[in-house]
């Protein structure tokens, strides 16, 4: 990815929001979709990057599409927003999926699948992201609590409605 090139990222979880910022401190013009107003309500902060429902999306827009919600149709519409010769990213993980494969040979798009955990190099990477002050992770981050709300925590996470919750074990409680 280079800077300049227009990103969609489909799926506003952890992942999604994860893969949003990295784009952004990446330099491209990043777009992300998410069917859940809630999730798109944690962009807010980030006015420089574009959050809208998937139907607001013209067709053959961007060079790059990020996969992140794991369904079956959000893998189909990856190809419709899609640039002739551009890349669709699969991280989102689901059994199945129908592809366009007419679609896809005649406008040149590539697939990449990709999981993280390639121990250690991941984990280096993200430490020196992580350690740059311009890259902003606090789209990701949506609550950090003390280790006595732990149960707070669990049942925010199990809601659907946040990105990361973070417990902090010296009881800082700060909030990104």
């Amino acid at each position: 990815m280079r800077k300049g090139n227009s990103v969609l990222v489909i799926g506003c979880g952890t992942e999604g929001l994860l893969t949003v910022a990295l784009a952004d401190y990446l330099g491209a013009d990043v777009t992300a979709v998410d069917i859940n107003v809630d999730k798109l309500e944690m962009l807010k902060s980030f006015p420089h990057i574009q959050a809208t429902h998937p139907n607001d999306i013209e067709p053959d827009t961007f060079d790059y599409v990020v996969e992140a919600a794991g369904t079956p149709q959000s893998v189909q519409s990856c190809f419709r927003w899609l640039k002739p010769g551009g890349s669709v990213l699969l991280i989102g993980i689901t059994n199945a999926s129908e592809l366009p494969v007419g679609q896809i040979v005649r406008k040149e798009q590539t697939i990449y699948g990709s999981i993280i955990y390639r121990f250690p190099k991941d984990f280096a990477e993200s430490i020196e992201y992580l350690s740059d002050e311009r890259f902003d992770p606090t789209v990701f981050i949506s609550k950090i609590l003390p280790l006595e709300n732990y149960e707070e925590a669990y049942e925010l996470a199990l809601s659907g409605n946040f990105a990361k919750i973070i417990i902090d074990f010296q009881n800082k409680g700060e909030q990104p």
